[in-house]
């Protein structure tokens, strides 16, 4: 059955990934108070990378990543890359299970074993990838409505192949960058306002501490399920897209039919990764900026599809040229 995503669901899966966990922490906190203009610049930057992204699927508009690496690299070369951005995706998610799963650690079952909070938030998003994409993207166009009402993007290139009409990738993509962005801005002049900067630079979780000053004539407050809701939701829906990717790619090198014959061994190699390799969640806060963004994001999400499009738009140029030249 051809899986079929239309331009509400895209729109639905980028905003909630975008803004994810992002709404929780102070992004950009470093440049006190104008971290707002470093997210305005980090949004201009996501723009470019954005239109790279779109272009090298206009080349291959029914294809995903992987299949896009193999295409124009072929198989000897391609298979390397391919393994290397499925691992990719897989680290990255990760990251979100061990961040999300020890937030709710923290906040909401301190006394709860770690390890029953993992199990618990994977073996969710594995249900729900075995209930199919198309579900997966309905639930997310629910839980967005939820989360509006108390309110990086290579990944995406797993998705668009599903997407249809194509012609909507570009416009719906855009706009969704654009307005995360704006929602993200928006968070963190919330919380640089309220806490200021030293407190939100050392606030674990600054939409959190924001939330419990909520005190409205002192009948409005205790808004802390108003934080924790934003953080489920987000959190389910970041690892789980990520968690897509990466299984995903495998599926497509090893011609796997069906990508839930490999969700549960997987599965259990990113919970073991997860939990066993970041103790908690200063470690992962750490690794996250200092490791994963500094030397693994840039060759990852700009040198490798930057590489790949230029290559697309030569082999293209060939193609063309040639068919010019038979038909004169």
């Amino acid at each position: 059955m051809k899986v079929r995503i239309d331009e509400h669901g895209l729109f639905t899966l980028i905003l909630l990934l975008e803004i994810g966990s992002t709404t929780l922490f102070a992004l950009g906190i470093d440049s006190n108070q104008d971290a707002w203009i470093a997210i305005i610049i980090a949004a201009l930057i996501g723009i470019l990378l954005l239109w790279i992204y779109i272009k090298l699927q206009v080349f291959f508009p029914d294809k995903n990543y992987a299949e896009i690496i193999i295409e124009v690299l072929g198989t000897t070369i391609g298979t390397p890359f391919v393994i290397v951005n499925a691992l990719y995706f897989l680290h990255i998610s990760t990251h979100n299970l061990n961040e999300f799963s020890n937030i709710v650690s923290i906040t909401l079952l301190d006394k709860t074993p770690r390890i029953i909070i993992f199990l618990i938030f994977i073996s969710v998003s594995i249900f729900a990838l075995y209930l199919g994409i198309e579900a997966f993207v309905n639930t997310g166009k629910m839980m967005i409505k939820i989360l509006m009402f108390f309110l990086l993007i290579t990944y995406f290139l797993m998705f668009w192949c599903f997407v249809e009409p194509k012609d909507k990738i570009r416009k719906v993509s855009y706009m969704a960058l654009l307005t995360s962005s704006i929602l993200l801005c928006f968070s963190l002049i919330i919380i640089v306002s309220v806490l200021g900067v030293t407190i939100a630079s050392n606030s674990l979780i600054p939409l959190l501490d924001v939330v419990k000053q909520i005190n409205i004539l002192g009948i409005l407050r205790n808004f802390d399920a108003i934080a924790i809701l934003n953080m489920l939701i987000g959190g389910f829906f970041k690892f789980t897209i990520f968690f897509y990717a990466g299984v995903s790619c495998f599926s497509t090198l090893f011609k796997l039919k069906d990508y839930r014959r490999i969700l549960i061994p997987v599965g259990l190699v990113t919970l073991y990764v997860s939990f066993y390799t970041m103790p908690n969640i200063l470690v992962q806060k750490w690794v996250g900026p200092e490791i994963t963004a500094k030397y693994i994001n840039i060759p990852l999400q700009i040198a490798i599809p930057s590489s790949l499009l230029i290559i697309s738009m030569l082999k293209n140029y060939k193609v063309n040229k040639t068919k010019q030249s038979h038909t004169n």
